[in-house]
């Protein structure tokens, strides 16, 4: 398994997540 791949993967997750968290708390706010 490419370590690198994983990584991208983790970190693309990471900032779609971070993403989604700021717009949730831009509508609660």
């Amino acid at each position: 398994m490419d370590l690198v791949h994983l990584m991208y993967r983790y970190i693309n997750r990471f900032i779609n997540s971070t993403e989604l968290l700021e717009e949730i708390l831009h509508l609660n706010l």
